[in-house]
């Protein structure tokens, strides 16, 4: 099925659903509620809602570019490595600009294991911008660190085995390995009263509080 708007289309609450096309001459402006589905959504400017992908797991395409701010939430859930048919995925036509909250959920008993990686999110026009730390929640996972990783055109999450200090090190802090009062032992990154030594051996992520 297909909807076309004049102008934006604005939710303030509710749910939407897409698993057809939603089509404006506007935007989407997701200021409450919740946006998701498997079909294809116009440009998408979340400033303060939450966008999931698919219905138990399942890719959402966006036409166009998607912005979310510091109030908006994008939750994936998780169930294996393939995107559509095992995981969640935000795939984006233009480019993408991250802040706010990102969400992710194992489902159906998954488990990563070490090495294994799965993309939430692509935009071939550009990513910019990160999700934001503080409010961001990875699921708990045994013998296997995650961490977000970022490229110039997607999003993936990564699980790595964190066998010595060094790796954990190297894995969370690839860039401030020279700077101790980031990855040192007693730093404590993210400001949750755990230093990084703390957060290693309970295998816990030192960026998310």
């Amino acid at each position: 099925s297909r909807l076309d708007r004049n102008g934006d289309y604005v939710q303030s609450n509710g749910q939407t659903r897409v698993d057809g096309t939603l089509d404006a001459t506007g935007d989407v402006l997701l200021r409450g509620g919740t946006l998701g589905g498997t079909g294809t959504v116009c440009t998408v400017n979340n400033s303060s809602g939450e966008v999931t992908p698919g219905g138990s797991t399942g890719v959402l395409n966006v036409n166009g570019s998607y912005a979310q701010g510091p109030a908006g939430t994008l939750r994936i859930e998780i169930g294996g490595l393939t995107p559509g048919s095992e995981a969640d995925q935000l795939a984006i036509s233009g480019g993408a600009a991250l802040d706010g909250a990102l969400r992710i959920e194992f489902v159906d008993g998954f488990m990563p294991s070490s090495g294994d990686a799965v993309t939430i999110l692509t935009a071939p026009g550009g990513r910019n911008g990160t999700f934001d730390g503080t409010c961001t929640t990875l699921p708990t996972t045994t013998g296997v660190g995650l961490r977000i990783a970022y490229t110039a055109n997607s999003v993936a999450i990564e699980a790595l085995v964190t066998p010595d200090f060094g790796t954990w090190q190297t894995f969370h802090f690839p860039n401030d390995l020279g700077n101790p009062a980031v990855s040192g032992l007693g730093a404590d990154p993210d400001g949750d009263g755990m230093p990084n030594l703390f957060e290693f051996g309970a295998n816990t992520n030192p960026n998310l509080a």
